[in-house]
C-alpha cells in the first residue's frame, strides 16, 4: 500500500532529526479508500478468513469482527502502528524491506500486543549476512482527542529509546520463539542473523519515534520541550497529521468487514 503521495512532507527544526507528514485534504478520500483492505490483512490472511467463512455458519461480517478491536484506545494505537508499518515499508524504497503483521498473533482483539510496535529487516543478500543488512525499528503513538495526560511525541521518543536499549532483544526473540512453534525453520535462520551479530557479523539499526496527531492538536504538541537526552544519534522522529484523526481510524475499522 502507498500513502505517502497523499502527504505533504516537511523537515522541521529540532535537537533531533524530524519530518512532519500532513495528509493532503484534497488526497482524503483516496487515502481513506486504500486503508480497510490492507488494514484487515494485517489482522487476518485471506486464506484463512476464507477457510472460517466455509467451515463456520457465521457471516463473514462477524468473522472478520472477531479479529479487529473494538472502538477505543486498542483501536486507536493500532491504527497508527499500522499506518507506520506501511509507511516505513514505502520511506525505504527501493529497499524491500520485510517484517511481520504483528496483529495476526492476537490472542485478544481487546488487548494490544506487548514488544516493539514496528520491527522491519532487509538483508542485502539472501545467501549470506552482510554490514548492510538492517533492522527498523518504530515506536508509533496516537493522540486524535484533547487529553493534557497524553504527549505522544515525548512518549514515542521514550517508546524508541526503550527499542534501541532493552526491548528490540526482547522483540526479536519472541519472534523467533513464534516461528519454533510454526515449524518455520526459514524464519529461524532468518532471524539469526539479527540476533547473532557475534557469529554473522555486525548490521545497521535505524530508530523511529513516530507521533500520529489530529491537526487540531498539532501546533500545541510541537511546542512542547522535549527530553532527547537518552536517543540514540541516529532517531529520526516523524509526526503525522491528519484532520478529524479520530473519525479517520473508526471509519477505517468500520468499512474493514466490507473488504472481502
Amino acid at each position: 500500500m502507498k500513502i505517502l503521495e497523499h502527504f505533504n512532507i516537511t523537515q522541521l527544526e529540532a535537537d533531533i532529526d524530524c519530518v512532519l507528514l500532513k495528509l493532503n485534504s484534497e488526497e482524503k478520500d483516496i487515502f481513506l479508500s486504500k486503508l480497510p483492505d490492507d488494514f484487515r490483512k494485517c489482522y487476518v490472511t485471506d486464506k484463512k478468513l476464507k477457510n472460517n467463512i466455509s467451515k463456520l455458519r457465521l457471516s463473514k461480517k462477524e468473522i472478520i469482527q472477531s479479529y479487529i478491536p473494538k472502538p477505543g484506545n486498542v483501536m486507536s494505537g493500532e491504527f497508527g502502528e499500522i499506518i507506520s508499518y506501511f509507511l516505513l515499508k514505502e520511506k525505504y524504497l527501493p529497499l524491500e524491506l520485510r517484517g511481520p503483521k504483528k496483529w495476526r498473533s492476537k490472542i485478544d482483539s481487546e488487548r494490544p500486543i506487548q514488544y516493539s510496535d514496528i520491527v522491519l529487516f532487509y538483508k542485502k543478500d539472501a545467501s549470506k549476512p552482510s554490514k548492510d543488512d538492517l533492522i527498523v525499528t518504530a515506536e508509533s503513538k496516537m493522540k486524535a482527542t484533547r487529553d493534557t495526560r497524553n504527549h505522544p511525541i515525548q512518549n514515542a521518543l521514550n517508546g524508541s529509546i526503550d527499542d534501541s536499549t532493552r526491548r528490540l532483544a526482547i522483540t526479536l526473540t519472541w519472534l523467533r520463539e513464534r516461528a519454533i512453534k510454526k515449524s518455520k525453520q526459514n524464519n529461524i535462520d532468518y532471524l539469526d542473523r539479527f540476533i547473532k551479530p557475534v557469529a554473522f557479523g555486525a548490521y545497521k539499526k535505524d530508530f523511529k519515534a513516530i507521533a500520529i496527531i489530529d491537526m487540531r492538536l498539532l501546533d500545541d504538541e510541537i511546542e512542547k520541550d522535549l527530553d532527547t537526552d537518552n536517543c540514540v544519534d541516529d532517531l529520526e522522529l516523524i509526526i503525522i497529521t491528519m484532520d478529524n484523526l479520530k473519525a479517520i481510524y473508526e471509519e477505517t475499522y468500520q468499512s474493514i468487514p466490507e473488504t472481502v
